[in-house]
């Protein structure tokens, strides 16, 4: 099995996305599935950006 992993990470970790997304819409409804997604995908952004904008309203300040 870690065989299988090491040769594709890519399809196991798709395969558990795709898992975890059809259990969401099983339980929360297709809308409410998709608004999680949304501020997923956003708080994944602003962690990725943080530094940068807190960096820039820094020296707006100074």
């Amino acid at each position: 099995m870690s065989t299988f992993y090491q040769q594709h990470p890519r399809a196991i970790i798709g395969g558990l996305i795709g898992l975890l997304l059809g259990i969401s819409i099983l339980i929360f409804g297709i809308w409410q599935s998709l608004f999680l997604i949304l501020l997923i995908i956003i708080g994944v952004g602003l962690g990725i950006y943080w530094p940068n904008l807190r960096n820039l309203i820094t020296q707006r300040r100074n």
